[in-house]
């Protein structure tokens, strides 16, 4: 055995679906389907009334505020499958004005709050004429997860 061979570590073994930690979400019985519970959400309101979790989380949700996105091509990705111009220019357009009433701004504090409290952030993309054209803020307490066998999200259901 030689001195590098210290510095090696074995192969992990393949982890069993069965070995998944759990979620923290509640299971609906007999379902996938994964809801984010009351107390969580009374948990999360509560978190936000408390000044040093506030400063903490505002903190966050600031500096994502001051953060402008924009939408650039991959220049990793072979240029047959990236995006055309337009669509570029489209996106960059709905970033730039993404809400009626809420600025770009606004609307990045939002998403960076709400991910802060609930590890998820739903809104839906307004579509008229083929081009989406607003991003609307969907409450996340509404929003359901649905779940594979290993505990990954497959889809979202808002609504009840």
């Amino acid at each position: 055995m030689g001195w590098t061979d210290f510095f090696r570590k074995a192969r992990l073994p393949d982890r069993s679906p069965s070995a998944e930690p759990p979620a923290g979400f509640r299971w609906l019985i007999g379902t996938r389907t994964a809801t984010v519970p009351v107390v969580r959400v009374a948990e999360a309101a509560q978190a936000v009334r408390h000044p040093i979790a506030f400063r903490c989380m505002n903190k966050i949700a600031e500096a994502v505020q001051s953060a402008s996105w924009t939408c650039i091509p991959d220049p990793t990705i072979a240029a047959s499958n990236r995006a055309g111009a337009a669509a570029i220019a489209d996106v960059n357009a709905l970033l730039a004005n993404p809400h009626d009433t809420l600025t770009p701004d606004q609307f990045r504090y939002w998403l960076a709050l709400v991910f802060a409290n609930f590890n998820r952030a739903p809104f839906v993309v307004g579509v008229s004429e083929g081009k989406a054209n607003a991003l609307y803020p969907l409450d996340s307490r509404l929003l359901v997860a649905t779940r594979n066998d290993r505990g990954g999200i497959t889809s979202y259901t808002y609504g009840s």
